[in-house]
């Protein structure tokens, strides 16, 4: 799947897509793969400028791409439609 980030925003991937555990999920492990969002390198891990969720205050990122639970909403429901 594309980064569900970049194609909210409309703008074109670059970088490979990651699968990212939805963070305060998992009781200190890491959460379900059920709870799992599409996000390109840039967005996940890699980041430049506050774009990365692990290099950025999680209330922070959310605030600029919105909510994890909204984007797992979105790719569930991308995922019903495959």
């Amino acid at each position: 799947m594309r980064c569900i980030v970049c194609e909210r925003l409309g703008v074109d991937q670059t970088t490979r897509t990651e699968a990212h555990h939805l963070i305060g999920y998992g009781m200190g492990k890491k959460a379900s793969d059920l709870l799992t969002i599409p996000l390109c390198s840039s967005h996940h891990a890699r980041g430049n400028m506050g774009e990365a969720i692990h290099e950025t205050p999680i209330k922070q990122w959310q605030v600029v791409f919105g909510r994890q639970e909204e984007l797992l909403l979105l790719t569930n429901e991308k995922l019903e439609c495959l």
